[in-house]
């Protein structure tokens, strides 16, 4: 069987204008002796599930660069707040610095804490508690454990204060 094979730089121009739907790609699998499996597909259609795929992607980097910042804000914090324990600071001067830090407590939507605590929750494997999501979202316990009620795992559920009702 005699292959004739040539390759051209096909991806510039994938990315590039709009695909009419008779914009076709194809993929050829050559399987064993003579046999060769075709598929097509639009090319709009791969180019949306790619355009979509990075999209996601870059909503959770974004969401974890802001779990880094907020956590790099905790430990800023702490050390002043060390730094004031060990009498590096006067205690007006502590609680000039502390102000930097001052937040104002938000109302936040149930459904929008649940899904970030999720996502979070999915990218980082860190099981945060009610405060550190409180502090995460400047917005109260109780506004995050309206959200974690709307949650399905079970590990989510533990972190509520049980009912002995």
């Amino acid at each position: 069987m005699n292959r004739l094979s040539t390759a051209t730089t096909v991806m510039p121009n994938f990315f590039a204008g709009v695909h009419p739907d008779n914009d076709m790609l194809l993929r050829i699998q050559s399987g064993t002796q003579r046999n060769v499996t075709i598929t097509s597909t639009q090319t709009q259609t791969v180019r949306d599930n790619l355009n979509e795929f990075v999209k996601q992607h870059l909503q959770d980097l974004e969401l974890l660069r802001s779990v880094i910042f907020w956590q790099k804000r905790t430990i800023d914090y702490q050390a002043l707040h060390t730094a004031f324990l060990l009498n590096s600071f006067s205690e007006e001067e502590f609680e000039q610095e502390s102000e930097k830090f001052a937040v104002h407590q938000q109302d936040m939507h149930p459904e929008e804490i649940a899904a970030i605590i999720e996502r979070i929750d999915s990218l980082t494997g860190i099981k945060f508690d009610t405060s550190d999501y409180s502090d995460y979202f400047q917005c109260s316990q109780e506004n995050i454990m309206a959200g974690l009620q709307l949650l399905p795992h079970q590990h989510f559920a533990d972190m509520l204060p049980s009912s002995t009702e």
